[in-house]
C-alpha cells in the first residue's frame, strides 16, 4: 500500500507539472499577460528616455573633464538625441491617466521607503523590533497605494501613527495596578519609531524630485510631494506631542539617534578604508570591535519617569506655585487623579461640567476652534464649570497622548474658596477672560 500511495502521489505531481508547464505559455498569451499595458508601455518609454538623457549628460561631462574639443562633444550629444526623441515621440502616442500616474508615483515612493528601512537595519541604524514596525507600516502603505491610490495611502498614513492595542493594555495596567514598566517601554519604542520614520521620510524628499518627477509628470509629482509633506507634518506632530509631555526624554532620544547615525557613518568610512587598502584587516577588525561596543550602549533607551507623586503634581501646576505648604496640602487633599488615554474625550461639547482639570503631564487638543490649540504640562481648563455651572461647553477636549490630570470638583472648589479667597479670585479671573475672549491658552503664571 505504501508503494502504491507513493506511486500515485508521484504520478499526480508529475501530471500536474506536465500540464502546467506545457500550457502556461499559451494561457499567458491568450490572456495578454505577456504584454505590457498601454500605460506601462508609455511609462517604459519615459524611463528609457530619462536613462538615455542621463547617460548623455554623463558622457558629455566626462568628455569635458578630459578637455575634449567642444565640437566633438556636440557630435557625441547629437548621437544620442535622435534615439531620445524617437522614444519620447512613441511615448506621446499613449497618454497615462492622471490617477494612474499618481497611483504609480505613490507606490514607488512607498516601495523606496521600504528599501531605506532595510538599508537602515543592515547598517545598524535601527534594531529588529523597530524595523519590524517600520516595515509593516511601509508594506501596508504600499499595498494601500496600489489598491486605493491617494485615498488608500492617506488612510494608511493615518493608521501608521495610531496607538496600537498594546498601549490600551499598558494603560489599563498603569491605571489600576500602578505598574508603568510596559507603558514606559511602549512609549520609548513609539518615539523611536516616529523619529526614525521622520528621518526616512525626509530622505525621500529628494527622491521624488530626482526619480518620480520624470516618470509621472509634474502634475502627479506635485500631488505625490503634497502627500509626502502631509505625512512628514503628521509624524512631526506626533513627535511634538510627546515632546510637550516629556521634553527632556524627547531631546535625549533625538541626540541618541543622531549619535547612532554618526556611528553608522563611522562604520561606513572604516569599510571604505579597508576596501581601498588603506588599512589592514587586523586594524579594520579592531576598529569595528570598538565601534560595536560603543553602539551597544547607544541601544539602551533613556527612561521615562511616570511615577505619580501627588504633591509634586500639584506643585507643577503654575496656578498653585506660590501657595504655602499648608495651602498646598489642603488643595492636594481635594484633588482627584485622572488618567486619560489617546483619543479619550475628557470634556465633551454641549455638556455642562462640574469639574476643573489641571494638566500635570500629557497633551490634549481643543477641538471646535478655527485654529488648533494644544494644552500641555501646567495648563488647566474647565474653570467655567466652577464659575458658570449652567453654561454648556462650546469646545471639546480630547487627549492626544497619555495624560495625567488633577480634577477639582465644584463642591471642593467652594470649600477651598471659603478658606482661601485668593484662590477663588485667581480662578474667577481666568474664567472671566474665557467668557470675554473665548478659549485661549491659559497663562502659566503663578498666583
Amino acid at each position: 500500500d505504501a508503494e502504491l500511495i507513493a506511486a500515485v502521489g508521484a504520478g499526480y505531481v508529475f501530471l500536474t507539472l506536465l500540464l502546467n508547464a506545457s500550457t502556461l505559455a499559451a494561457v499567458t498569451r491568450r490572456l495578454g499577460l505577456d504584454r505590457l499595458s498601454p500605460g506601462d508601455l508609455a511609462l517604459r518609454e519615459r524611463i528609457v528616455a530619462g536613462a538615455q538623457e542621463e547617460v548623455q549628460e554623463h558622457v558629455v561631462d566626462l568628455a569635458r573633464e578630459r578637455k575634449i574639443d567642444e565640437a566633438v562633444i556636440e557630435d557625441m550629444r547629437a548621437a544620442y538625441e535622435p534615439h531620445i526623441q524617437e522614444i519620447l515621440a512613441s511615448a506621446k502616442g499613449v497618454s497615462i491617466p492622471f490617477g494612474e500616474r499618481l497611483r504609480l508615483g505613490i507606490t514607488i515612493v512607498a516601495s523606496q521607503e521600504l528599501q531605506l528601512i532595510l538599508r537602515a537595519f543592515e547598517e545598524g541604524a535601527v534594531g529588529p523590533r523597530t524595523t519590524r514596525v517600520l516595515r509593516a507600516n511601509a508594506e501596508r502603505m504600499a499595498d494601500a497605494a496600489r489598491l486605493g491610490g491617494r485615498e488608500g495611502y492617506e488612510t494608511s498614513m493615518q493608521l501608521s501613527v495610531r496607538f496600537p492595542w498594546p498601549f490600551r493594555v499598558a494603560s489599563w495596567i498603569y491605571r489600576f495596578a500602578f505598574a508603568d514598566w510596559l507603558l514606559r517601554d511602549l512609549l520609548g519604542r513609539r518615539l523611536t519609531m516616529l523619529l526614525e520614520t521622520e528621518t526616512i521620510v525626509r530622505e525621500l524628499d529628494g527622491f521624488i524630485d530626482r526619480v518620480i518627477l520624470p516618470m509621472v509628470g509634474a502634475d502627479a509629482a506635485a500631488n505625490v510631494k503634497d502627500l509626502h509633506h502631509k505625512r512628514l507634518a503628521l509624524v512631526r506632530g506626533e513627535i511634538d506631542v510627546i515632546g510637550l509631555q516629556y521634553p527632556a526624554y524627547t531631546k535625549n532620544m533625538e541626540v541618541l539617534l543622531l549619535m547612532r547615525a554618526g556611528a553608522r557613518r563611522e562604520r561606513t568610512r572604516y569599510e571604505e578604508l579597508f576596501r581601498e587598502g588603506i588599512i589592514g584587516q587586523e586594524l579594520h577588525r579592531s576598529l569595528l570591535r570598538e565601534l560595536d561596543q560603543r553602539m551597544g550602549r547607544l541601544y539602551k533607551l533613556p527612561k521615562i519617569d511616570l511615577r505619580l507623586d501627588q504633591g509634586g503634581l500639584v506643585r507643577s501646576v503654575p496656578l498653585f506655585a506660590d501657595l504655602g505648604p499648608e495651602r498646598l496640602a489642603a488643595i492636594t487633599g481635594r484633588l482627584r487623579n485622572r488618567f486619560a488615554v489617546p483619543g479619550e474625550v475628557v470634556a465633551a461639547r454641549d455638556t455642562r461640567g462640574s469639574e476643573m482639570f489641571f494638566v500635570t503631564s500629557g497633551v490634549l487638543e481643543v477641538r471646535g476652534l478655527e485654529q488648533e490649540i494644544l494644552l500641555s504640562n501646567g495648563d488647566f481648563f474647565g474653570e467655567l464649570a466652577l464659575i458658570a455651572p449652567t453654561r454648556r461647553r462650546s469646545t471639546e477636549i480630547v487627549a492626544r497622548g497619555f495624560c495625567r490630570l488633577l480634577v477639582l470638583t465644584r463642591r471642593d472648589f467652594k470649600r477651598l474658596a471659603s478658606k482661601d479667597p485668593r484662590l477663588e479670585s485667581a480662578i474667577r479671573q481666568v474664567a472671566d477672560r474665557q467668557l470675554d475672549q473665548g478659549f485661549q491658552p491659559t497663562p502659566k503664571s503663578p498666583l
